[in-house]
């Protein structure tokens, strides 16, 4: 997976400014071997990038006064070092980038706020022995959120920013080009894997949203997903008559439409292996599609694409 990162700032060359956040980790957030969860990562954004670095910014003013939000569109997410103890905090450091998308003719179609966190732990384990390098300062996991900004509560046909309000100090229109990738780019298969399923499968399991999924944008919350997608991965291995002993720790995952409560859905998945340094890494490409809930129909388009990598 081609992680992307933020450069230094656009046309100065300067150093991006950073914002840390020491946090305490969920005891469900370590798993049995000492690493953290995939959906463990994203914690450390809201800390380090929204109440500290974007806090001391005037893109806060956007939110707060200008009614906009940066909606996650597309996440990378890895899990690296451990083992972990419950009982040390972890730190998340996050830079971020402002960013438009163009499209052929040069029209801006999109502007985004882009968030890099690297999150940090020491060396331990909850229950003896300890490791011989406990205490040691060690990189556990990173995350990568590209975030559209929008009108989120404006009616259909007004939601798109295509400029930012200049009065709060903001640049109206970043100078930083992206380049964009559809979702569906998320669910395409890695570079020399071989996939294992000849057509996306159906998953034996309805995904049926409640309120317990969502959060105040009126739409299921985005760090619900990663939880769901390995699932849905490890149902895949197990179909296949494989071992699903596993622990996700690569993902990326895109966004093509918001998914709401009361709603039923049905995820689809091919499972690909890939080679790699240890040996043959599994993997899923997944997608998650609308599904009438009395039959077993899916319907084409989806809600979700993305790819995981399980541990070898």
């Amino acid at each position: 997976m081609q992680f992307p990162s933020i450069s230094e700032t656009f046309l100065t060359g300067a150093p991006r400014e950073v914002g840390r956040a020491s946090y305490s980790v969920r005891y469900e957030d370590i798993t049995q071997v000492g690493r953290l969860r995939l959906e463990a990562v994203p914690q450390g954004v809201g800390l380090s990038a929204w109440r500290d670095l974007v806090a001391r910014t005037p893109l806060m003013q956007l939110v707060t006064r200008q009614g906009l939000a940066a909606i996650p569109s597309r996440f990378f997410i890895e899990v690296t070092g451990g083992p972990l103890s419950i009982r040390d905090p972890l730190e998340s450091v996050s830079r971020y980038a402002l960013g438009r998308v163009a499209s052929a003719d040069g029209k801006t179609v999109r502007l985004l706020m882009n968030f890099h966190t690297d999150v940090y732990g020491v060396v331990g384990r909850t229950y003896p022995p300890r490791p011989p390098n406990r205490g040691e300062r060690i990189h556990v996991g990173r995350i990568f959120s590209e975030q559209v900004w929008t009108r989120l509560f404006a009616p259909p046909g007004e939601r798109r920013v295509l400029e930012l309000p200049p009065e709060h100090g903001v640049a109206e229109l970043p100078l930083e080009d992206y380049a964009w990738r559809e979702p569906s780019a998320a669910s395409a298969l890695p570079e020399g894997a071989n996939l294992l399923d000849a057509a996306p499968v159906p998953d034996s399991v309805l995904q049926h949203f409640g309120l317990v999924h969502t959060d105040a944008n009126q739409h299921v919350n985005s760090l619900v997903y990663p939880r769901l997608v390995e699932e849905a991965g490890l149902r895949a291995l197990a179909r296949r008559g494989l071992d699903f002993a596993r622990l996700g720790v690569k993902l990326e995952l895109a966004f093509a439409r918001p998914c709401f409560a009361g709603q039923t859905y049905r995820f689809r998945a091919q499972v690909f292996e890939q080679p790699s340094e240890a040996g043959v890494r599994l993997g899923v490409l997944v997608s998650l599609h609308p599904a009438a809930s009395s039959s077993e129909r899916i319907e084409e388009k989806a809600h979700l694409h993305a790819r995981l990598w399980f541990d070898e």
